[in-house]
């Protein structure tokens, strides 16, 4: 229709199948009925910042596919975030509905936010926002499911120790009760995961088996 998408950082397409335009060129432009998600990465992710990603969805979903397929996944991938968890979810307030990714991941917040099938959130809300907290671990040292690790009353700085590593605390809310001991590791292992899974849903891969090893 004449249209295109502004520039993105990561594209995913089939390559296999599909040939990609223009790509002996330092800029390649790629038919939308080829893509299956894009990725755009942030080193720090502000309010300025999310309404850029906004317009750059907006662009991507005023593209319309011949082969009736659905316009490609918006996710966003962002190394660090001005202000804590709960800035964030302000700022994606603004954007709107139409604006939010729909995948995000502050790495070093341990922030993600989507859909709730994405993280296997049985949550009747159509997008949440959260940390990837770090688990309470039994006197063995293994993991307990649910039970997850807050600060002490004395540890009031943004990071703590735990198991020789040094953790963020994360924070639900603007309450001192909503302070949780943040783990970026998990988070990028989940956001990795539910790009997979976002992959699998567009039949871009079969069923990922990754899944099977995170609960």
């Amino acid at each position: 229709d004449g249209n295109r998408s502004k520039q993105m950082d990561i594209i995913i397409y089939d390559i296999a199948n599909q040939p990609s335009m223009m790509a002996q060129t330092s800029q390649m432009i790629f038919p939308v009925e080829n893509v299956f998600l894009v990725i755009e990465v942030k080193t720090t992710l502000d309010e300025d910042e999310l309404r850029d990603c906004a317009a750059k969805r907006h662009t991507i979903h005023g593209l319309h596919p011949a082969n009736s397929r659905p316009v490609p996944e918006f996710c966003v991938l962002a190394y660090h975030a001005q202000g804590r968890q709960h800035t964030v979810a302000r700022h994606l307030r603004g954007v709107g509905v139409d604006g939010k990714p729909d995948l995000l991941c502050v790495v070093m917040s341990a922030i993600l936010a989507g859909a709730p099938n994405l993280f296997g959130d049985a949550s009747t809300e159509k997008y949440i926002i959260g940390i990837a907290a770090l688990h309470d671990r039994n006197p063995d040292g293994a993991r307990i499911l649910g039970s997850w690790d807050k600060p002490t009353s004395l540890e009031s700085g943004p990071r703590v120790i735990r198991h020789g590593v040094s953790y963020p605390i994360g924070r639900m809310s603007n309450h001192e009760s909503g302070k949780l001991i943040a783990e970026p590791g998990r988070a990028l292992l989940n956001f990795c995961a539910a790009i997979l899974d976002l992959l699998a849903m567009r039949g871009a891969i079969p069923a990922p088996s990754l899944r099977f090893y995170l609960r």
